[in-house]
């Protein structure tokens, strides 16, 4: 069975001029999108909505 270590949530929304998603600068790494680790016992999309919160502030509805 694969185990799922790692989740990058993906923020997009439309605009006029196309369509965007979410990134970052991040000071040493460079441009990444929001991602991290799934810590043990948690649910893949529970990790996402964290990660989320934690790098970028938005939060999400419960899943």
């Amino acid at each position: 069975m694969l185990k799922l270590e790692k989740t990058c949530p993906v923020v997009t929304r439309r605009m006029n001029q196309g369509l965007e998603i979410l990134a970052f600068t991040h000071p040493s790494a460079g441009n990444q999108f929001v991602k991290g680790t799934v810590e043990e016992g948690e649910r893949p999309q529970d990790a996402a909505a964290r990660e989320l919160r934690e790098e970028s502030g938005l939060l999400t509805p419960s899943a």
